[in-house]
């Protein structure tokens, strides 16, 4: 009778723990609501804090680098740009390597962008007039002086687009009737083509450009060009802004805050070949990552040694 009692025990026991196992509802289950507000903030995280390339020879393109721009905040960026440092005066001639500002030098290239804006192209190079410090106008550049008052070098790494300005009536580089001519003939160790805005043919040797008056600048845009013989691949779209005393002018793709990019206060573009690096049709939106390309083209006459700090800021914002 006690080997019964046994067996008859083990299988109650045995049932006991299949009914159990069988039957999680036996244990209460109770969901708990999770709310989170999340506050409204702007940011972004940039990588490297620092591009650096060494020894590098005048007339010379760097080897790209990387910059990624990561929305780490919680709003949709719908407007990125660039600033660049530039040097305050001419340097060329100088002779002084801390003359030189290498942001100047700094070109970016989009490439989630169509391949009209993926070329590298200049955030916003400064290029000076010509004056005492570069020496002597070159015997191989023709130039009308009664008009055509100050000159300059658009110098992109080992070519060299010589410009010129012609003011209007008073005198301005940044009023009505003035005009802004740029060679399309490349000058560089090797040419030895010259380079004329008095009897050269305009459209195959150089270009014409109105300016139209700002403030205290003119700006043109620059469409389509290439050097005489199409040395780049793809034809360049930039915004130049001319200072209104004719001592500068500044070849722009990236900068908002370039003269004649977008009007004041407000994103409408006014130079139509700027481009924002992201805009409201291709906002950077939370968590997102874009990257650019970054590289440096250090022009001819850039004196030995190191050159001072330069650099390059990014500009976001979400209207």
């Amino acid at each position: 009778m006690r080997k019964t009692y046994v067996a008859l025990a083990a299988v109650l026991i045995s049932a006991f723990i299949s009914y159990v196992m069988a039957s999680p509802s036996i244990f209460g289950t109770t969901p708990i609501q999770i709310n989170v507000t999340v506050q409204e903030v702007t940011w972004i995280d940039t990588f490297p804090d620092k591009f650096t390339w060494a020894n590098m020879v005048p007339g010379e393109n760097g080897t790209e680098q990387s910059l990624t721009i990561e929305n780490i905040g919680s709003t949709n960026i719908t407007y990125i740009w660039f600033n660049v440092t530039q040097p305050s005066s001419n340097p060329f001639g100088s002779g002084l390597p801390n003359a030189y500002d290498p942001a100047n030098w700094i070109v970016l290239r989009n490439t989630s962008m169509p391949s009209t804006t993926s070329a590298p192209y200049f955030v916003d190079m400064v290029s000076y007039a010509n004056d005492s410090q570069m020496g002597d106008r070159p015997a191989y550049f023709t130039l009308d002086t009664d008009t055509w008052k100050r000159w300059g070098r658009w110098r992109i790494a080992n070519h060299e687009f010589f410009w010129a300005l012609e003011p209007g009536a008073n005198g301005y580089c940044n009023e009505t009737g003035a005009e802004f001519r740029l060679s399309r003939i490349v000058h560089n160790e090797s040419s030895t083509d010259p380079i004329d805005f008095v009897n050269g043919v305009e459209g195959t040797d150089f270009i014409t450009l109105n300016i139209t008056p700002l403030n205290f600048w003119g700006y043109t845009n620059l469409t389509g060009f290439n050097s005489k013989d199409s040395i780049y691949s793809s034809n360049l779209d930039y915004c130049i802004a001319i200072a209104g005393d004719c001592s500068k002018v500044r070849f722009f793709k990236w900068n908002a805050d370039a003269p004649g990019a977008t009007g004041t206060g407000s994103p409408t573009i006014i130079c139509p070949n700027f481009k924002y690096f992201a805009d409201p049709s291709n906002p950077l939106t939370p968590g997102q990552v874009r990257n650019a390309v970054v590289n440096v083209m250090v022009p001819y006459g850039v004196a030995y040694g190191q050159v001072k700090t330069g650099y390059l800021t990014i500009i976001s914002s979400t209207s």
